[in-house]
C-alpha cells in the first residue's frame, strides 16, 4: 500500500525532529548492525568513488559523511527537507552538494552518476516503481546501486519475528533511548513504514527490473538488508 501525501509528510517531519539523536538511537534499535549495513553498501560503491554519487534521502547526512570519510570527492544529497539538507550542508565542507527534490522525480539529466545509495529510505517512497525507474535514468551504464533498509523476510517465522520487534520492541527500546534528549519519540514512525514494506524477495526483483544485475545480502535473518545491483550496459545485437 502506498503511503498518502500526509503519511509521508509525516514520515519527513518525525526525521527532521530525530535529527539531534538520529545516528545514536538508530544504532541502538539496529543493535549496532546500521552503521554496519551502511559500510557493506558504501564498499561495494568504492570502485566508483571518483565520479558523481547521489545519497537519495539523504536525512540527517549519515550515509553522506560516510561516504566521504571513505575517500568519494563528489556527493549529491537529496532530500525533500530543506531542513534536513540545510543540516547536512552545514555540516560537510568540500565535496557536498544538497539538492531537494523526491525520488519519483530526481532533477539530473540520465546517466549523470557512476553510483547511487538509497539507506532506510527506499521503503519511505510514495511509489516505488517510479522511484527505482528515476535511480535507474540518473545511474550510468555499469554504474552501482546500494540499498540499506530494514527487511521483510520471506519466511513467515522470522517475518513474524522481526516484526514483533519492529512493532513491540523497537517502540520501548527507542522511547527509552530518546528519553529527555528529544520531545516525544520520532522513531514511531517505523512502524507503519514497515507495515507498508514489501517482503524482501519482492524488493529485490523491483530492483532487478530496472538494473538488471541485484543480489541481497542480509543481515540479522533478513531483518536487515543490503542491496548490491549494478545497470548493465545495453547488448550490442
Amino acid at each position: 500500500m502506498k503511503p498518502t501525501l500526509e503519511e509521508w509528510r509525516g514520515v519527513v517531519r518525525a526525521i527532521e525532529e530525530s535529527l539531534p539523536v538520529y545516528d545514536s538511537v538508530s544504532e541502538k534499535i539496529s543493535f549496532n548492525l546500521a552503521r554496519l549495513a551502511r559500510t557493506r553498501a558504501i564498499a561495494y560503491l568504492a570502485p566508483n568513488k571518483r565520479e558523481w554519487v547521489i545519497d537519495i534521502g539523504v536525512g540527517p547526512g549519515t550515509s553522506s559523511r560516510m561516504l566521504l570519510e571513505s575517500g568519494f570527492k563528489s556527493i549529491v544529497g537529496l532530500d525533500p527537507s530543506i531542513v534536513l539538507l540545510k543540516n547536512a550542508n552545514r555540516t560537510f565542507r568540500d565535496g557536498f552538494y544538497p539538492v531537494r527534490g523526491v525520488s519519483e522525480w530526481i532533477p539530473f539529466r540520465e546517466r549523470s552518476f557512476g553510483g547511487a545509495l538509497v539507506c532506510f529510505a527506499l521503503r519511505d517512497v510514495r511509489d516505488l516503481e517510479d522511484s527505482l525507474k528515476q535511480i535507474s535514468r540518473v545511474v550510468r551504464e555499469d554504474g552501482r546501486f546500494g540499498v540499506v533498509d530494514i527487511g521483510k523476510p520471506d519466511n513467515a517465522l522470522l517475518r513474524g519475528l522481526i516484526g514483533f520487534y519492529v512493532q513491540h520492541g523497537m517502540p520501548i527500546v527507542s522511547s527509552l533511548a530518546t528519553r529527555k534528549r528529544i520531545r516525544g519519540n520520532p522513531f514511531l514512525m517505523i512502524v507503519p513504514t514497515f507495515n507498508r514494506l514489501v517482503s524482501n524477495q519482492v524488493l529485490v526483483k523491483a530492483v532487478r527490473n530496472v538494473f538488471q544485475r541485484a543480489e541481497l545480502r542480509s543481515i540479522m535473518r533478513g531483518g536487515l538488508i543490503v542491496i548490491q545491483a549494478e545497470k548493465s550496459a545495453p547488448s550490442v545485437k
